[in-house]
């Protein structure tokens, strides 16, 4: 059987225990004739598989085999149903109803068949397998088990559709330039559309289009249509904003994404977050960072609450490590630079960085000032470096006041809570009574 495809396969079961029709739409090389294929066989039925490439002038009912109308357990299988019209086909299924034949027929479609349209037509929508799916298939065909790296190289190159899956289990290292190829049948326009989908990274709307590429919208419709007949875009339920369907094909299209027009793509949807007013800091930083804007993407940082990186996942922390490495623009990137390190378990770095806080001024009233000294006082004592964190208290404790020092009272006392208990207590003491 195959892998990842039972329930479709149940679906054809009891479409045909019904239905003298059916039709199956989905994009090139996502499995829709080898699920038909695997169905007829498991059922042991007769059939003729009818490619239509070149039959669109002759008309569908003219191309139905006089022989087989009247045979039992026949399916004719009609492989590109979408080169016909809505009335040519809307026309070949009146006809099929009222033929007293049980010969069923499957229809395959790589464009969307609309239910509005053909409403007594039972359509499936076969789609890419899901990352465990195209896991699966490829241990089953070639009886290997990928490691994590490679199922994750896999899927980039090859968004889950069987037909690249197949070619990559053959040649890896092709499976990316067939998607490339797939890619380059499209209309500029298409690809166009794509492209900026896919680096957008959720659904958007034609005026987006129209802002981010710098061009009338409309000039796109054509395009949208074209995209949303061959499955690649559909919409937002309820909504008109439009998505990359499915996400996979998004990750594939990223993955193979030449570098230069990635970072004029990123620069554009940057500015449109910002005519927007997006309130969203990670994602202006990580959209500055792709467009090689280090400078702006380090500015975003600065309105972020250091308690929000302990939940960033790693790659936005190495990349915020990256950014902050090279010149820190503030104190407040410095504070954040150190709490990344520290989540990142660097920690001999995050100790170094942390002890070069005591060139700060002892009077400090900036209150990023203040936060980078608290981080850095945290820093070391979690490290268990206790004199320098000591050291970096008394520096600044002299003339700090107001909340600023009952923080340092307090980093003081776990400074000393495991050397001199006693010492602890009477800095906790002191710490109650300055509040």
């Amino acid at each position: 059987m195959i892998i990842a495809r039972k329930n479709e396969l149940d679906w054809l079961e009891r479409q045909s225990a019904w239905s003298k029709t059916a039709a199956i739409v989905g994009m090139p090389g996502v499995g829709k004739s080898k699920l038909v294929r695997e169905f007829l066989e498991l059922r042991k039925l007769r059939f003729k598989w009818l490619p239509l490439e070149n039959a669109a002038p002759m008309g569908l009912a003219a191309l139905l085999p006089n022989e087989i109308k009247s045979l039992e357990k026949f399916v004719c299988v009609w492989d590109g149903v979408e080169l016909f019209s809505k009335d040519a086909l809307l026309e070949f299924l009146t006809t099929l109803s009222a033929e007293n034949s049980t010969t069923q027929h499957i229809l395959l479609s790589r464009e969307e068949l609309s239910v509005r349209d053909f409403p007594s037509l039972p359509i499936l929508r076969l789609g890419p397998l899901e990352p465990m799916e195209a896991e699966e298939y490829v241990a089953k065909i070639s009886g290997t088990r990928l490691s994590p790296q490679d199922a994750q190289k896999m899927f980039r190159a090859t968004a889950g559709i069987p037909l690249l899956l197949n070619l990559w289990m053959q040649a890896p290292n092709e499976a990316g330039l067939m998607l490339k190829q797939v890619m380059s049948r499209l209309e500029p326009a298409e690809e166009k559309i794509l492209l900026l989908g896919s680096v957008w990274g959720k659904p958007f709307h034609s005026q987006e289009i129209e802002r981010i590429l710098g061009e009338s919208a409309a000039r796109y419709n054509a395009a949208i249509f074209l995209l949303e007949r061959k499955l690649l875009l559909d919409r937002v339920p309820g909504e008109e904003d439009l998505r990359i369907v499915p996400a996979r094909i998004r990750d594939a299209i990223l993955a193979n994404l030449n570098c230069e027009t990635r970072v004029v793509l990123e620069g554009q949807a940057l500015k449109e977050l910002e005519r927007q007013g997006s309130k969203n800091p990670i994602e202006m930083f990580l959209r500055a960072s792709r467009a090689n804007q280090d400078s702006v993407a380090q500015n975003f940082l600065q309105a972020l609450p250091l308690p929000e990186l302990d939940a960033q996942p790693i790659f936005i922390l190495e990349e915020m490590i990256r950014i902050l490495s090279n010149h820190p623009s503030s104190v407040m990137a410095k504070a954040i630079l150190l709490r990344c390190l520290w989540l990142r378990n660097r920690r001999e770095e995050a100790n170094a960085l942390a002890r070069t806080t005591e060139k700060l001024p002892a009077n400090t009233e900036n209150e990023a000032d203040r936060i980078l000294v608290l981080e850095s006082l945290r820093t070391l004592n979690r490290s268990g470096d206790l004199k320098d964190a000591k050291r970096l208290v008394e520096h600044y404790l002299t003339k700090a006041c107001g909340t600023f020092r009952s923080a340092l009272l307090l980093e003081k006392a776990v400074a000393s809570l495991e050397l001199r208990p006693k010492e602890t207590k009477e800095i906790l003491s002191e710490l109650l009574s300055t509040n």
